[in-house]
């Protein structure tokens, strides 16, 4: 128990899993006693835990699936209750809007910012398959952590798309933003492609 809240890590329940981590990481960073008593690799185990059950809750293997749309699953002592949660289907319309609007030769648009938290991150992640290429992104982001899509417009042919990630919080080349391939393509996707495919496999009855 560290001030007033059990940060015992065995038998972690759905509903306590990401609220252990969230606490210990939060006094971690911001409360220096409370970061020198906690024994070493706490933290470390507490995240690996708290990513494969939000991983688990927030990706699904199909693109329409519940884990990808606004499932989050809190146990209770006799059944499960489901909660509304922003994630990668929600999220998904104002994406291809924003598309839309960069490729427009009439819209003046040509940037979109959107704040989401790390669910979100999550389902994005699997729903273009970049964790299939990069499995470490299976998890939780660091604060202010950033996805950036880039459509580009090569000398010919139709518009591309970039997908790029930075986590924030780390150090040193982790303030770079790397590039993932997405949708097993072996570099940048063919942005009416990607669209089509979020788009028509959305719409799909699961």
């Amino acid at each position: 128990m560290q001030y007033g809240r059990s940060v015992n890590l065995q038998n972690m329940a759905h509903e306590t899993t990401m609220k252990i981590y969230d606490f210990m990481n939060v006094q971690y960073i911001h409360n220096a006693q409370f970061a020198k008593a906690l024994p070493i690799g706490y933290l470390e185990t507490a995240r690996y835990l708290a990513d494969w059950h939000e991983y688990n809750i927030f990706s699904d293997p199909k693109l329409n699936g519940i884990g990808n749309s606004k499932l989050e699953t809190r146990t209770r002592p006799c059944d499960l209750a489901h909660a509304l949660s922003v994630a990668g289907q929600t999220i998904l319309p104002s994406i291809v809007s924003g598309f839309q609007s960069i490729i427009s030769s009439t819209d003046p648009i040509k940037f979109v910012y959107l704040a989401i938290s790390y669910k979100p991150f999550i389902s994005l992640f699997n729903m273009t398959k970049v964790v299939d290429v990069a499995p470490e992104l299976a998890g939780i982001v660091n604060y202010a952590s950033v996805v950036a899509l880039e459509v580009r417009k090569p000398a010919s042919g139709d518009p591309v798309l970039r997908f790029k990630f930075l986590n924030s919080t780390g150090t040193g080349t982790d303030y770079n933003f790397t590039t993932y391939a997405m949708l097993g393509s072996s570099g940048d996707t063919n942005l009416t492609d990607f669209i089509n495919y979020v788009t028509t496999r959305s719409e799909d009855k699961a």
